[in-house]
């Protein structure tokens, strides 16, 4: 199930061509247009201050993904050590969940590839 965009989800789906509307399922997109869509009689400068926070927060999601990689495969690193010495049920746990959120990151570079 995909999350709710707001009041212009549908609208902005049908702006875009397929992986940017993968975009769109992202779970910090999730109210990103009600949150940010201010209209006040000129459209013009609402669409200019939307793409604006829009461009920013593609920013901050995707800009640094590259790096968010590079700190969860460090991070599975260590847990992989310190599992080869300890061999503790939380730290299988934590390997399982850093994977997950590598997976994730993984996905969302696919995404960014493909466009």
């Amino acid at each position: 199930m995909s999350p709710p965009l707001g009041p212009f989800g549908n609208v902005l789906k049908s702006l875009f061509p397929t992986p940017l509307k993968n975009r769109l399922l992202h779970p910090g997109f999730e109210n990103f247009d009600g949150d940010n869509w201010k209209f006040s009689r000129d459209l013009s400068d609402a669409l200019s201050k939307f793409t604006n926070n829009l461009k920013e927060w593609n920013k901050s999601i995707y800009g640094h993904i590259t790096m968010q990689k590079e700190n969860l495969i460090n991070k599975l690193g260590d847990i992989q050590r310190r599992m080869d010495i300890y061999g503790s049920n939380q730290l299988a746990q934590d390997k399982m969940k850093v994977r997950q959120e590598l997976q994730n990151v993984l996905h969302h570079e696919d995404l960014i590839w493909k466009q």
